[in-house]
């Protein structure tokens, strides 16, 4: 059987938060870092877009894990 939604959130929360911190972590790190202005800009632009991407994905995920949720599920439980 597979993994149930509340345990797959709970597993896969802390790793989103985790991507989040990494994407932040590596724009800081170019920010930091004496390149060439053309090849600067190509890159800060490159990961704000990756972190914008994947920002609107992990979004998309979290509002049909809501829905999900919102619906109700035959649980073969009976009345």
């Amino acid at each position: 059987m597979g993994i149930s939604l509340d345990q797959w959130d709970q597993r896969i929360g802390p790793r989103l938060d985790e991507i989040r911190w990494h994407a932040d972590a590596i724009l800081r790190a170019v920010n930091a870092m004496h390149l060439q202005p053309d090849f600067e800009a190509w890159a800060e632009g490159q990961l704000v877009l990756t972190k914008d991407a994947l920002t609107y994905s992990l979004r998309q995920v979290s509002r049909a894990l809501d829905a999900y949720r919102e619906k109700p599920h035959d649980t073969g439980a009976g009345p």
